[in-house]
């Protein structure tokens, strides 16, 4: 029965963190353009990318409520081979580190590493469980973030201000790739998307490299007729 239990736990856990990492690594953009299509896993999805502090912390409990019955059972089950070490302090530390390399490698690097392959994708495939835990664990989130809130700012005297990024510069620059590659396939016409990578890169350039040096410039008297400035 422990056993059993321990798989669970060690799935759910795997699950939770990859679906962490896939949200923080996802393409924002691509998420709210989805939102406009009618298909239910794109509804879906846009009830929880709606507040990302929700959805982290919903995220961030399932995976430690695992966590805690995955330590009850792997101490039930690792008990019958460790019963012969007469220290407890010794039979706590192994115990403690077996636990811990099982859940960093089948729980945090393998799920996360995964995710992070295609997270969009792996949002969508999740979609079903992920809106099931979401309402699940809902009332334990709103009552922490409550807490947390009412301590931060009564406590530490800390401003709280929530501003969700609907999405980052990074995800504009990964979109337009992704629709250069597809113009360039279906020889299609990208000047749009060049005029847009382009804007995307004036924070890199100086002003200098963009205004013309004065002793270049053509000038002429404001009052010149337009037959004059056509002779320039």
């Amino acid at each position: 029965m422990s056993l059993t239990i321990v798989v669970i736990t060690l799935i759910f856990s795997a699950f939770f963190s990859g679906i962490e990492i896939a949200f923080v690594s996802s393409n924002k953009l691509k998420l709210e353009l989805d939102k406009n299509s009618d298909s239910f896993i794109s509804k879906t999805i846009a009830i929880f990318s709606k507040d990302e502090s929700n959805f982290i912390a919903t995220m961030l409990i399932g995976n430690n409520i695992a966590l805690v019955i995955f330590s009850i059972s792997m101490t039930e089950l690792l008990h019958p081979f460790l019963q012969n070490i007469s220290s407890s302090f010794l039979l706590l530390f192994t115990q403690t580190i077996i636990s811990t390399i099982i859940i960093l490698i089948t729980a945090e690097f393998i799920p996360k590493a995964i995710f992070r392959i295609n997270p969009n994708y792996m949002l969508k495939i999740f979609s079903l469980p992920l809106i099931f835990f979401y309402f699940l664990l809902y009332p334990i989130v709103f009552v922490m973030l409550a807490i947390s809130g009412f301590v931060l700012k009564y406590i530490f005297r800390l401003e709280i201000n929530e501003v969700n990024q609907l999405f980052s510069k990074i995800d504009l620059d990964e979109y337009l790739e992704s629709l250069t590659q597809y113009t360039n396939s279906n020889s299609g016409n990208n000047t749009e998307v060049e005029m847009l990578q382009n804007a995307l890169e004036l924070s890199n350039i100086k002003v200098r490299e963009c205004m013309v040096p004065r002793t270049d410039m053509a000038a002429i008297n404001i009052k010149s007729s337009v037959e004059q400035l056509l002779k320039l």
